[in-house]
């Protein structure tokens, strides 16, 4: 075989193991619902700049492609050009003789391909295998230094960053290479152009989206960095050190020298959340060597290159298994790919991509469900007619569970880092034009507060929005006929420093405290070039609980409504009320450990332009009706009403054991505030886990699983009962007690609760899709997640009929398997086993399931149990 016919194998096989292909199925969350919300707005009603500014752009599902409408195609389309495209690039240097450079960049940019990182760091490795094509003057240099401009002009529609860094790659490089000025600058003028026309209504809504996006790019080192573990920055060092080591070799240096910027910008990309964003900075640099394969002319350049390249793959690995990694990588994924396993699923998945649609549509189903909004709620706004939001980011289920959506203008709460995002946002819901409801959910991001993000929105939500329903951990308001707005009057200017407690006087109802601090200008360094460390405000309320709150000092100037501090559903329920639930009484704007600021911080207070009213004493509540329910099996609804002074109680717990002891108790504890159940370790102390009432999670310890779904948390007026499923473990059976308490104010004792093992039949429909054969081993997970380590794990031959246990599932599960059923159904098949779990293993209500392909689905299991 000559080196040329080993040179074209090479490329055969980088052009099948990188097929191209995005295939994600859209959940709850809040990356995924942003991600979700790209692919909703193209082709919708709503315009960036106009309506929405943010990071990414018109284009940008292009990058988070989902099933909606024809995007996966459009999306394919895309990456199936690019990628013919680089086939081609790579078809030319191997025709101009640089075969040795062709199989290791090959070689290189799949292992970097492999790891799965963000779009945007693989459309700019394709970018700068264009530039480079063009750079070299190999043949058809004007094609493709035009094709790098048309990438580099769309990708900033795609995502500002991306675009940001394509312009400096091909800036340095036209800077190098003056003849590709004329072409480069063609392509990008064209495609910008282009996409300004196609998407934007006017020029002005264009910069209004750059300027938008912008602020939210450059004030996100201040409101989501995340100092995380510090060792991970030795591995970077060592990742810049071999970088740097390129600077020996002239060639090298100059090869390197237009992908700086961009590495840079990975760096702050990766680094700014010190957790598992590190990871796109150790791959993008395997990629810049991966390029620089190509430009390396001499030997010794091009073992020095291979030598880097395989130590930056090496730290990305090592960054995934020592920390965290999004996505994760592993040897195996990696192995998986090169081999061109996964290539094979992406062309099957693009070969039957109205089969793959459908599969990934029912899939979003399925995670929607257990999320899904009561059905009174979507009753009452497609009754009225009106448009919906959420608040602060959950958008796929409203848009799933097909309501009205309408967009805030930065597409989450979160996002409005900045005064005049804050300000936009709160004109938005103060408009003729805002949406009629709002989905309200008073979670936030790194411990930050809802209420003291966005200050200016959440006075616009008090006066132009009232209760219309509630739940125990969202609230779903209505837009007011008559907004409550009242005159503002100065009150007086404060001077405080950091460090210095405030006390809060309100004696006229919600004030208004503008808070102005002043960057130094280190921090505005340290904001450009790295990130700010999280800052906070110390909180002390008038009950004497005192908590830590992360600030945004960008929109701390658009006024705190001090003394409210609502940090619950129950909270924000009062303050729409006209009520202040335990008001704060001072803070502390705790010193940062390096000088960011100016040490001195104006405070301007006034009437906030909305009223309410302290909250009244209330009596002394009173705990009742604590009971045990049983539900069949081992499984009992632990049930508590709060009267009286509901709206103080914080705590609501229940314990159940033999005797008043929480060590090896089924010990429940419902934080009003957080509203979410907590179950006990085994020790008594200490958490084991956490649930949302309503939401598909669950919590073990070794005597009982807490089960989210089939908990509640009701309050009507001054009445809260509390809820809490429980599934004791056959270890726990016996005679037990049941205690109960409301902020540890005393024990109420229950009746004795006697649990006796029971037979449970587990059972779930598999939906099948009618095109597709049946499989010939049918794998069945029950767990919580897709995950086969440490679970239930079942295998069913089609053929012979037979069940099996795989894996360690013995310790999970107990299966009698001459007793399990599964037969032909309507929609697939219908599984039953009387599946005993053991100790620290919940009560799996998710069965994910597949045939012999890779592909996994997943739908709900439930439990049908003996009557008591």
């Amino acid at each position: 075989m000559t080196r040329r016919a080993a040179a074209c194998l090479v490329l055969a096989w980088y052009a099948f193991a990188n097929f191209p292909g995005t295939y994600v199925t859209a959940t709850p969350g809040l990356d995924p619902s942003w991600q979700y919300a790209l692919n909703v707005i193209h082709g919708s009603e709503w315009r960036f700049g106009r309506d929405i500014g943010f990071t990414y752009g018109p284009l940008g599902f292009l990058m988070e492609p989902r099933a909606v409408g024809d995007n996966l195609a459009l999306a394919l389309a895309l990456e199936g050009v690019l990628h013919l495209l680089a086939v081609a690039a790579l078809a030319v240097w191997i025709r101009a003789g640089h075969l040795w450079r062709v199989a290791a960049f090959a070689v290189g940019h799949s292992v970097f391909l492999s790891f799965g990182i963000w779009r945007e760091y693989g459309l700019i490795s394709i970018l700068g295998l264009f530039a480079l094509t063009a750079r070299y003057g190999l043949p058809g240099w004007r094609f493709w230094a035009l094709c790098a401009g048309v990438l580099a002009g769309a990708g900033l529609f795609m995502k500002i960053t991306f675009g940001l860094a394509a312009v400096s790659i091909l800036g340095l490089i036209v800077v190098m290479e003056r003849r590709l000025a004329a072409w480069t600058a063609a392509g990008w003028s064209a495609a910008t152009a282009a996409a300004v026309i196609w998407n934007f209504s006017s020029t002005a809504d264009f910069l209004d989206w750059l300027r938008m996006g912008w602020d939210i790019s450059a004030y996100y080192g201040e409101a989501m960095s995340l100092p995380g573990n510090t060792r991970v920055l030795g591995l970077a060092a060592a990742a810049m050190a071999a970088l740097a080591s390129l600077a020996g070799s002239r060639p090298l240096r100059m090869a390197i020298l237009p992908f700086l910027p961009s590495l840079a910008l990975s760096f702050k990309h990766g680094f700014m959340r010190q957790d598992g964003h590190t990871v796109a900075f150790f791959g993008y640099a395997t990629a810049v060597c991966a390029l620089l394969l190509l430009a390396a002319a001499r030997k010794r350049d091009t073992v020095h290159l291979a030598a880097v390249c395989c130590f930056c793959t090496l730290l990305t690995l090592a960054n995934s298994a020592w920390f965290l990694s999004f996505p994760p990588v592993t040897a195996d994924g990696t192995l998986r790919h090169l081999t061109g396993a996964a290539g094979v699923d992406r062309l099957r998945a693009a070969w039957d991509l109205a089969g793959t649609h459908e599969t990934l549509v029912a899939g979003m189903e399925r995670e929607i469900a257990p999320r899904r909004l009561p059905a009174a709620w979507r009753t009452m706004i497609l009754r009225d007619g009106g448009s919906v939001t959420s608040l602060p980011w959950e958008i796929t289920e409203i848009h799933a569970d097909r309501l009205p959506w309408h967009p805030i203008p930065t597409v989450q709460l979160y996002s409005a880092y900045s005064e005049p995002l804050d300000r936009r946002t709160a004109d938005f819901f103060a408009s003729p034009d805002r949406p009629r409801f709002i989905v309200l959910e008073t979670m936030a991001v790194d411990g930050r507060a809802l209420f003291l993000d966005t200050p200016q929105t959440m006075l616009a939500l008090l006066q132009h929005y009232e209760l219309a329903a509630s739940g125990s951990a969202r609230l779903l308001l209505r837009s007011r006929t008559q907004p409550l707005i009242a005159d503002e009057t100065p009150l007086e200017v404060l001077r405080t420093r950091w460090g210095q407690p405030v006390a809060v006087e309100a004696p006229q109802g919600l004030e208004r405290w503008r808070v102005q601090t002043e960057p130094a200008p280190f921090g505005r360094l340290m904001r450009l070039l790295f990130r700010w460390q999280p800052l906070s405000l110390t909180v002390r309320h008038r009950s004497g609980r005192v908590a830590p709150v992360r600030i945004l000092p960008a929109t701390a100037s658009g006024g705190y409504l001090f003394p409210a501090l609502p940090q619950s559903a129950a909270d924000f329920e009062d303050l729409l009320a006209g009520t202040i639930s335990d008001p704060v009484e001072s803070f502390t704007f705790e010193p940062p450990l390096l000088p960011l600021f100016n040490p001195e911080i104006a405070i301007e207070r006034s009437t906030a332009p909305v009223r309410a009213q302290f909250a009244a004493e209330e009596t002394a509540p009173v705990l009742e009706n604590v009971r045990a329910i049983a539900e069949g099996g081992m499984e009992y609804s632990l049930s508590a009403e709060v009267t009286g002074g509901s709206r103080a109680v914080r705590h609501v717990q229940f314990l159940v054991n033999t005797g008043l002891d929480g060590a090896g108790a089924c010990y429940v504890s419902f934080d009003k505030a957080a509203g979410r159940l907590s179950l006990m370790a085994d020790s008594g102390s200490g958490g084991a886990g956490t649930v949302t009432p309503g939401m598909e999670e669950t919590a073990v310890n070794s005597a009982c699983a807490l089960d989210g779904l089939l908990s509640s948390v009701e309050r009507e007026g001054e009445r809260l009962r509390v809820v809490a499923r429980v599934r004791f473990f056959p270890e726990f059976a016996g005679t037990k007690r049941l205690f109960a308490t409301a902020d540890l104010k005393s024990w109420h004792e229950a009746p004795n609760i006697g649990m006796e093992p029971g037979e449970c039949v587990t059972e779930a429909d598999l939906p099948w899709p009618e095109r597709e054969d049946p499989p010939r081993v049918l794998h069945l997970i029950f767990n919580q997640r897709l995950d086969g380590a440490g679970t239930c794990y079942l295998q069913y031959d089609m053929v012979r009929g037979k069940f099996t246990l795989a894996g360690d599932s013995g310790r999970q599960c107990r299966i009698p398997l001459a007793e399990t059923r599964i037969q032909r159904s309507a929609e697939g098949w219908k599984f039953e086993a009387p599946i005993e779990w053991l100790a620290g293993f919940p009560t799996p209500r998710r069965v994910f399931y597949r045939g012999d392909s890779s592909v996994w689905r997943t739908t709900r299991a439930g439990q049908r149990c003996a009557a008591p």
